[in-house]
């Protein structure tokens, strides 16, 4: 029994060793490390930003009528919320992607009817100023453009 234990035991420190290996070392030259510097600024990276302060109410024109979004939820990559145009509430969510200067938010409404659609929220890091554009999910209603404001 003490050698089956034994056997066990150096087994699994067999493993914790292999898997903490980094595996061979690269010699740098000056290649390498101009190659690694150009594969950083190709990726962006953007401090930690509190995505829930995104949340609350979003309010602005909608051509004929006012609009009004709410966002209940922002977290990581995700939002939840709904939209009331003309009396009707939908529900809304979608992704986030986090830009230099701003979030970029698709929210999708659900559903079959032509009316149903996709909003782009652009909002600002700064000030919370928005850029939206809404499209419909029939190709024969227009897209719609509009800015709106965050009341909350």
């Amino acid at each position: 029994m003490k050698r089956i234990q034994a056997l066990l035991i150096g087994i699994w420190i067999l493993l914790q060793m292999t898997s903490c290996s980094s595996g061979p070392k690269v010699p740098q030259t000056a290649e390498t490390e101009k190659n690694h510097s150009d594969s950083l600024k190709a990726q962006e990276w953007f401090p930690e930003y509190p995505s829930d302060t995104l949340t609350g109410l979003y309010t602005g024109d909608f051509g004929d009528s006012p609009i009004r979004i709410f966002l209940t939820y922002v977290k990581n990559e995700k939002a939840i919320g709904y939209n009331v145009h003309k009396g009707l509430q939908r529900n809304i969510s979608g992704d986030v992607i986090q830009k230099k200067d701003s979030f970029e938010l698709t929210l999708n409404e659900p559903g079959d009817n032509p009316y149903d659609g996709v909003f782009v929220l652009k909002i600002s890091k700064k000030d919370f100023s928005t850029d939206a554009t809404w499209t419909a999910k029939d190709p024969a209603i227009p897209t719609r453009k509009f800015k709106l404001i965050k009341k909350q």
